[in-house]
């Protein structure tokens, strides 16, 4: 959705060189762009901005960190390299960045605007560019929002792997369209003598042991491997 606002808004105006989005951390001290569009978009794509004495007063940084969005000249001449190659190959001539917000805490965002005119933002206002900042903190928000609620449902809160409500996940990789597509396999792990370890030494202690489990399984399987809490001291690891 973000992107093909980007698109759709490079395509409206001559004018506009390049738009990309950033989501994440707002204490970080890292961006990379995430959705971008315009014909300077190989910059966007290969582009990392580190914090720094030279890149924190620019309007990457400097909006992240709460300043009002202002417009930043760019020229040939600019001190910071990427936007000297910018100028010259698309003739960039000003950006802006907008920042974004999310509902959940400490996550945020930037919608960074590049322009061919010396005056764009200026002539054109800032309204526009804001209105579609706060469209995507509304994607952004939505998008972490159902994050967060499918964590908390197809996670078991304990041990943190997959619980009973996330078997969808696992029947979906069971499933082979082709004979090329890759075997899966299930184990079914059950941890013996459970109920004594209860029973002796309580149950604070048994939810230590399962979280002990589900950590010791997670931490000898592959990324693409799946673990599942099946029941109280069962596991199923699908491979």
């Amino acid at each position: 959705l973000v992107r093909g606002v980007c698109v759709a808004m490079c395509g409206a105006s001559q004018h506009i060189r390049l738009a990309w989005t950033w989501f994440g951390d707002e204490k970080t001290d890292v961006i990379q762009p995430r959705a971008y569009a315009g014909v300077a978009s190989d910059y966007a794509a290969h582009i990392t901005i580190r914090r720094s004495r030279l890149t924190e007063p620019g309007p990457v940084f400097r909006t992240l960190g709460g300043q009002t969005p202002e417009q930043f000249p760019v020229s040939l001449t600019s001190p910071y390299g990427p936007w000297r190659e910018l100028a010259q190959a698309h003739g960039v001539r000003s950006v802006m960045a907008v920042p974004l917000k999310s509902t959940l805490s400490g996550m945020g965002g930037l919608f960074v605007i590049y322009a061919d005119h010396e005056r764009y933002f200026h002539e054109v206002g800032v309204s526009l560019f804001t209105a579609l900042g706060e469209l995507f903190s509304s994607v952004l928000s939505s998008l972490a929002e159902r994050t967060t609620l499918e964590q908390a449902v197809n996670h078991d809160a304990l041990t943190g792997v997959l619980n009973r409500h996330a078997l969808p996940i696992i029947e979906h990789r069971l499933l082979r369209r082709t004979t090329s597509d890759p075997l899966s396999f299930l184990l079914m792990v059950d941890v013996d003598h459970f109920k004594a370890i209860n029973d002796k030494l309580g149950h604070a202690v048994g939810d230590q042991v399962l979280h002990k489990v589900a950590t010791a399984l997670r931490s000898v399987l592959r990324p693409d491997d799946s673990v599942m809490r099946w029941g109280g001291e069962e596991f199923l690891v699908c491979l």
